[in-house]
């Protein structure tokens, strides 16, 4: 995905760790010092060097609107330029309305958390080693 913001192409998410390092590719590319871009966005300085080098996890719905605002995109842009949303995800969410996740459903809970967490590529491949271990168990009776 390529966002254009006034006419200009800014970075995607490829090679990132989640919306802090889109954050500050954004800054970088716009030319904003970080607390030039902490000031407008209403937050202090130190947390907006946190949440660029990826030591802050997903910000609350507020902060990320004024983040937004202040690199001059939308919150839904910021969301799936960052890599938290995926564009297939918005539209398909559009066709089939407000889902309600079932918590009685452990799989349902897992897939949630899964989503909300920002692993890294090594993460990855050491989950999919504990899964296919999980296949290769015998089945239990009952």
């Amino acid at each position: 995905m390529q966002l254009i913001v006034n006419g200009d192409a800014m970075p995607n998410n490829r090679g990132m760790v989640g919306i802090g390092g889109y954050v500050k590719a954004l800054r970088e590319a716009t030319g904003a010092g970080q607390g030039k871009l902490a000031d407008r966005a209403g937050l202090p300085r130190p947390y907006m060097s946190q949440l660029e080098a990826g030591k802050v996890g997903l910000p609350g719905a507020d902060i990320r609107r004024r983040l937004a605002s202040a690199l001059g995109i939308s919150h839904l842009d910021l969301l799936i330029a960052a890599g938290e949303l995926l564009s297939e995800e918005v539209v398909d969410a559009g066709k089939a309305g407000v889902v309600m996740m079932n918590m009685d459903d452990p799989a349902a809970v897992l897939a949630d958390r899964l989503r909300r967490m920002h692993l890294t590529e090594r993460d990855l491949f050491l989950l999919e080693g504990m899964l296919d271990a999980f296949d290769r168990r015998p089945q239990e009776e009952g």
